[in-house]
C-alpha cells in the first residue's frame, strides 16, 4: 500500500493555503524559532532559484492530532485544516510571515539597488516592524521616493505587485518617457526577482490519510534526529500523542501555575527527569 504522494507546489499556493486555514500544525510541534537574518538569507536563496528542501505534511482527518494554526496567521477558530505540517514549519513561518507582513519583522527590496546593481542579495533586507513603523516604510509616498518594495505588498494585497506599481509612478511625478523607461525596468525587475519567488516550487510530500498515528510520530521523531535537532522534551511530546498524553499542553499549565518554573527557567525534559526518579522504586533521595 502506497503511504505517501509527492507533488512540487508553489509557494504562493502553499501561504495562500496557511492563511486560509487550510494547512496548519500538530499542536506538538515546537514554537517559531528562526532568527529574521535566516528568513532574509532564504528569501535570497528562493530568489536565485536555489533548492530549499522539501516538505512533508499529512492528510488531516480530523482526530488525528490537536491542532494550531502557523504563527501570525489567522486563528483556526474550530476550522479543520486539510493538512498537517510535519516538517518545514519554521521555513514556511518565517516566509509567510515575510511575505504577508505579520510578525516582528518587515521584509523589503531595495529596486534602486536592483536598477543599478542586479545584486539581490544586497537588496533584500529586513526591518523590526516598530522601526518600519517609525520611519514610514508603510507609506506609498517613502516606498515611492526610496523604490523600496515591502514583499508583503506582492502577496498581501490584492491586486499585487502592478497595482503597487502605478501607485508609486503618479507618487513619483513620473511623465513621458521617463515613465515609460521606469515602468519597463520596475516590471522586468518584478519577473525576474520577485516572481520568481512567488512561482518558486517546494517538493511536498504528502502521507496518505490512513496513515496510523503511531507512524506518524514514527517519522516526525526520525525526521527530527537525522535533521535540525529538536529537543528531546519536543520528541517526546510527538512519542506521547500515542498514549493520548499531550506533554506540550501539561507543561504550559504547569509552567502557568507555578511561579518557581518561570523564575529558574527550568528546562521541561529535567523536570520529566525529576518526576521519572521520584516514581521509581531505586530513588530514595526523592
Amino acid at each position: 500500500m502506497k503511504r505517501f504522494s509527492a507533488d512540487p507546489q508553489s509557494l504562493s499556493h502553499l501561504l495562500s493555503s496557511i492563511h486560509n486555514r487550510e494547512r496548519a500544525l500538530p499542536d506538538f510541534q515546537r514554537d517559531f524559532v528562526w532568527d529574521p537574518k535566516a528568513t532574509q538569507e532564504l528569501l535570497v536563496s528562493i530568489a536565485l532559484g536555489y533548492p530549499a528542501g522539501s516538505l512533508l505534511e499529512v492528510r488531516n482527518n480530523g482526530d488525528l492530532f490537536a491542532v494550531r494554526e502557523f504563527e501570525g496567521a489567522p486563528a483556526l477558530n474550530g476550522r479543520r485544516p486539510t493538512f498537517l505540517i510535519l516538517d518545514g514549519q519554521q521555513r514556511l513561518t518565517s516566509l509567510y510571515q515575510a511575505l504577508y507582513g505579520v510578525g516582528e519583522h518587515r521584509y523589503y527590496v531595495r529596486l534602486q539597488t536592483l536598477l543599478e546593481t542586479d545584486d539581490i542579495e544586497q537588496a533584500i533586507y529586513h526591518l523590526r516592524a516598530s522601526k518600519a513603523d517609525r520611519r514610514q516604510y508603510n507609506s506609498v509616498l517613502r516606498q515611492a521616493k526610496e523604490l523600496v518594495l515591502p514583499f508583503a505588498t506582492v502577496f498581501g494585497r490584492p491586486g499585487g505587485f502592478y497595482e503597487w506599481l502605478d501607485e508609486v509612478i503618479r507618487e513619483r511625478g513620473e511623465t513621458g518617457e521617463r515613465e515609460r523607461e521606469l515602468r519597463t525596468r520596475l516590471r522586468s525587475i518584478y519577473t525576474k526577482w520577485i516572481k520568481t519567488i512567488e512561482d518558486y516550487e517546494f517538493p511536498v510530500i504528502t502521507l496518505t490519510e490512513g496513515t496510523p498515528v503511531e507512524a506518524v510520530c514514527t517519522i516526525f521523531e526520525t525526521l527530527n534526529r537525522t535533521g535540525v535537532k529538536l529537543t528531546v522534551f519536543e520528541l517526546l511530546t510527538a512519542r506521547f500523542w500515542t498514549k493520548d498524553l499531550n506533554l506540550r499542553e501539561r507543561w504550559e499549565g504547569a509552567y502557568e501555575a507555578d511561579d518557581v518554573i518561570g523564575q529558574f527557567n527550568v528546562d521541561p525534559y529535567y523536570l520529566l527527569q525529576a518526576i521519572a526518579l521520584c516514581t521509581h522504586r531505586d530513588a530514595p533521595t526523592c
